[in-house]
């Protein structure tokens, strides 16, 4: 199968809402405003010859003044090349059915990154577009009402683009490699015609590749799926593919980061109050160290004070007044202030 065919066979997977909305309005002025400002606040270095309006140029001169069955997606190579970026080792997250989860996931875990957060995932992460003959100079070959047409090329082409960056994305993928799934879906977990099953796991280099770790989201407000978990279902499926191509892999049923994340939504559900209640408890076998230290001091000074009574009674041969001590004694306030 071709690389066009395998793109366009992945029309049927909900990677992308259809919309009748048409493209993003100021798309272009979006698009370079991002890449200034990936520029600034990630530190991020464009290749030798590559500015941000001849990024525009060559990521929209594939659709502009095209219609949407015109358009030819790997044509986006060329742009892909020229917006890549290196995925630092042991960074890479892949998932599949948990697109809202996963946006403030990764906004929450400084240790993951996913496709969204590369400078070609930023610059046209939430955008649509599409294109139209240009018919009047003024109409800029883009259309800004609709890109819903009856054949489905403008979903196609959206989503071979992003299939595009995503085999890009999983071929740069080193280390220890993440996998983030739902049994909450009607659908299998894993999907093998899913961007995951069908481009980003086939593309993954067991060479590169140290270990997948595959985390299976339940949700709180039930058991893990019995269907559909670790060792069972379409995620026994996904670990045979991954044992077949000499992958080290392991997998967790609602990991804790997964777990904690759900709670910041849901802190009054059980399993997130029985947390909290596990995580504020005093452990009995670690004494507050400040707190002894204090301890220790004041039982050394008060022996201390009680050592100098005795000898100034031995030495006048006449009962002290201990509580009347010029320096002070144990109701000497400044040490509980302190300790308090």
């Amino acid at each position: 199968m071709s690389t066009k065919e395998q793109f366009s066979n992945l029309a049927r997977c909900q990677y992308l809402t259809t919309s009748a909305s048409g493209t993003t309005h100021n798309i272009k002025e979006i698009f370079i405003g991002r890449c200034y400002g990936y520029i600034a606040l990630q530190n991020f270095t464009l290749r030798p010859g590559v500015t941000c309006p001849s990024l525009w140029q060559e990521f929209s001169r594939v659709f502009v003044n095209r219609e949407p069955c015109e358009v030819d997606p790997t044509q986006y190579s060329r742009f892909l090349i020229e917006s890549s970026s290196p995925v630092p080792p042991n960074k890479a997250l892949f998932w599949s059915g948990v697109y809202d989860f996963v946006s403030s996931y990764v906004q929450a875990v400084d240790d993951v990154l996913v496709i969204s957060q590369t400078f070609t995932g930023f610059l046209l992460d939430k955008l649509t577009w599409c294109g139209r003959f240009k018919s009047t100079p003024q109409s800029e070959g883009i259309n800004y009402l609709y890109c819903n047409d009856s054949q489905g090329c403008s979903h196609r082409n959206m989503l071979s683009f992003w299939a595009l960056a995503s085999r890009e994305f999983a071929k740069s993928a080193s280390g220890l490699v993440r996998v983030l799934l739902t049994s909450d879906n009607k659908t299998p977990a894993f999907n093998n015609q899913s961007i995951f099953g069908s481009i980003e796991l086939p593309n993954l280099s067991p060479q590169k590749v140290s270990k997948v770790e595959i985390m299976v989201m339940h949700g709180l407000n039930s058991k893990p799926n019995q269907i559909d978990r670790c060792g069972i279902g379409s995620i026994k499926e996904l670990q045979n593919i991954l044992t077949s191509h000499n992958f080290t892999w392991s997998c967790q049923d609602n990991p804790k980061s997964v777990l904690h994340h759900l709670c910041t939504k849901n802190p009054n559900n059980f399993h997130c109050r029985l947390a909290i209640d596990n995580s504020t408890t005093t452990n009995p076998s670690k004494p507050n160290q400040s707190g002894l230290i204090i301890g220790i001091i004041i039982e050394g000074v008060v022996i201390a004070l009680l050592v100098a009574a005795l000898l100034g009674i031995i030495l006048r041969g006449k009962p002290g007044n201990f509580c009347s001590s010029k320096n002070g004694g144990p109701g000497s306030s400044r040490l509980m202030d302190n300790h308090e």
